[in-house]
């Protein structure tokens, strides 16, 4: 996989070409992802099972439901206050692909200035917030309530930064949290909202960006796995203690398998030929 740096270097000698080729290998990708399961071992049986590698995978649906069961294991159910921050980027000061490229490391160093302006603010004895992140895709055309909204023409109005990330931040168990001037000053790349909740779904505001990966287009999709990027974020203060505890498992993991050399094979414990039915 190269580098973020190496990939904006070929977008910009070659343009849209590398973002197309991109898009047709993450297109074969998920194919290969489609067409694959996880094979396993049960330590006391030697029977063999298998898991759909789209369970695990973010791109399908069936992956997104597992990844919002895992989050709602980790974090559980609560509802509590809430400060809601929205950063956008100019579509004039920064481009698409550089968007997506730093969007993480931006994120980063917006809580990093926050925390620096909240501690001159508080004072001796403040502590680092805590917060839950996740990213979305902005639609390419303007919408409300998940309808597209039309012009005199009965024409789709474009959305000036389609196409682009924009991060949604979740700061629980909080009434006020900064101004919007000093907001704006913070993060200089866009556009920046805030919304205060006395009573919000702090789990459930997050999971929700998971499921609507499923409306993004497909060259954010393609960016995100090409780059590595994460979903979503979240402080560790926030995790349940109990899912800190070691889980055993009387599961081993074989590898990898395409389904139909899966079904070739002969589920005979330790006969498996791994040299010709695992893929790479």
């Amino acid at each position: 996989m190269k580098t973020t740096v190496n990939l904006l270097q070929d977008i910009k000698q070659s343009g849209i070409v590398v973002v197309s080729d991109l898009i047709k290998d993450f297109e074969a990708y998920k194919n290969k992802i489609a067409d694959s399961v996880i094979l396993f071992q049960d330590y006391d049986t030697g029977k063999y099972k298998t898991i759909s590698r789209k369970n695990t995978s973010r791109y399908f649906p069936e992956g997104r439901t597992r990844i919002r069961k895992k989050i709602y294991s980790r974090l559980g159910h609560f509802q509590d206050s809430a400060v809601m921050i929205t950063l956008e980027y100019n579509p004039h000061k920064i481009g698409r692909i550089e968007a997506w490229s730093r969007f993480n490391t931006d994120t980063t160093l917006f809580i990093k200035s926050l925390n620096q302006y909240l501690r001159r603010k508080i004072g001796k004895g403040y502590k680092n917030i805590g917060y839950l992140r996740s990213v979305e895709q902005i639609p390419f055309y303007r919408e409300n309530k998940g309808k597209l909204i039309l012009d005199d023409d009965n024409m789709p109005i474009p959305n000036k930064s389609g196409g682009y990330p924009h991060i949604h931040l979740v700061f629980p168990n909080k009434r006020f949290l900064i101004s919007i001037v000093e907001l704006e000053r913070l993060w200089h790349y866009g556009m920046t909202q805030i919304k205060r909740y006395d009573n919000c779904n702090i789990v459930g505001y997050l999971v929700s960006y998971i499921s609507k990966m499923e409306n993004w287009g497909v060259e954010a999709q393609a960016l995100v796995w090409y780059m590595g990027k994460r979903l979503y974020s979240y402080s560790r203060r926030y995790t349940l203690p109990k899912y800190d505890i070691e889980k055993t498992t009387n599961n081993s993991y074989i590898g990898t398998l395409n389904k139909k050399k899966l079904n070739s094979c002969t589920y005979e414990p330790m006969k498996i030929d791994r040299r010709k039915i695992f893929i790479n």
